[in-house]
């Protein structure tokens, strides 16, 4: 995958390969999955799992140039997107393009 092309899909969505022989198999386990998700909820240990999940993403992707840019133009995009929080803070997003 590309750098950061994870952190963009839904939490804990990855594409998978199943041999055609595994595929119905790997479909029941799934929805029996999801089918304990929906009454049960996640236990605390597995959102624990998955917040730790997140931050380190997030943090392994700010170690590369294209990863530090991708968080950059997100944090931007977002707060164009939902209002002046940057600018009340002192912050600033603008167009750093040629011309």
């Amino acid at each position: 995958m590309a750098d950061g092309q994870h952190r963009r899909m839904a939490p804990g969505i990855y594409p998978r390969a199943f041999a055609p022989s595994l595929l119905q198999k790997a479909s029941r386990r799934l929805a029996r999955e999801l089918e304990k998700w929906w009454k049960e909820g996640v236990t605390a240990q597995e959102l624990s799992a998955r917040k730790q999940g997140i931050i380190g993403d997030y943090l392994v992707g700010l170690s590369t140039t294209g990863g530090l840019a991708d968080a950059i133009l997100t944090t931007c995009s977002a707060a164009m997107m939902w209002g002046g929080w940057m600018s009340q803070s002192g912050g600033e997003c603008r167009d750093a393009g040629p011309g």
